[in-house]
């Protein structure tokens, strides 16, 4: 059986134990005006990971690798939230 759950704005729930970072009110969440949701869940190797979904029903993003415990996928939600300033290049050409 696959586990899931609806984070919505937040990672309260995920006894990752972050303290307020993990706690943050609504309106401090750039996610609450977006209407984006982090969904987590175990997948079949018995691994964490994370999808984040649009307002409008899409996967916007995934975690592109499983996690061995919940504390590993909150660090990488975390990861990933903290990161909304990280600059956008193109891809490097490959060597020939």
């Amino acid at each position: 059986m696959i586990r899931r759950k609806l984070l919505g704005i937040t990672l309260l729930g995920l006894g990752g134990g972050f303290g307020s970072a993990a706690q943050a009110r609504p309106s401090q969440c750039p996610e609450a005006a977006s209407g984006l949701k982090y969904e987590y869940y175990m997948d079949t190797d018995k691994k964490w990971r994370w999808r984040l979904w649009s307002r409008n029903g899409n996967i916007i993003a995934d975690s592109g690798q499983g996690y061995d415990s919940k504390q590993g996928l909150d660090k990488g939600i975390l990861l990933v939230k903290a990161s909304f300033n990280a600059p956008v290049v193109p891809e490097s050409p490959t060597a020939e």
